[in-house]
């Protein structure tokens, strides 16, 4: 499905991003290549702003990061994911159906 380069590369160099990308493989696969697709399909999200998806906007749920990913417009999730403020909880918060992390 994906190679462990492009992985690599969709962490570019960020710790955090790598563990993210990790729990990905312990998860739902069809959740998981749902959110693998859409960080594929945008270049933007990489590195850092991959971390903030997965730790201020996803909360670190997995589940949370997938109805971000299945559900959020992705020019609002790339501006999301740029603000590492958490200011961008509120772009996505129309979006997600599960609490908001506080």
């Amino acid at each position: 499905m994906f190679e462990i380069n492009e992985l690599v590369n969709f962490a570019q160099g960020n710790m955090g991003a790598a563990s993210f990308l990790n729990q990905l493989s312990k998860h739902d696969a069809i959740e998981s290549i749902i959110i693998l697709m859409t960080i594929k399909n945008n270049d933007e999200l990489r590195g850092a702003k991959l971390w903030v998806l997965y730790k201020d906007l996803g909360n670190m749920d997995l589940d949370r990061v997938y109805e971000l990913c299945a559900h959020t417009p992705h020019n609002i999730l790339v501006e999301a994911c740029s603000r590492s403020d958490r200011s961008g909880l509120e772009l996505v918060s129309p979006y997600c159906t599960a609490s908001t992390p506080g």
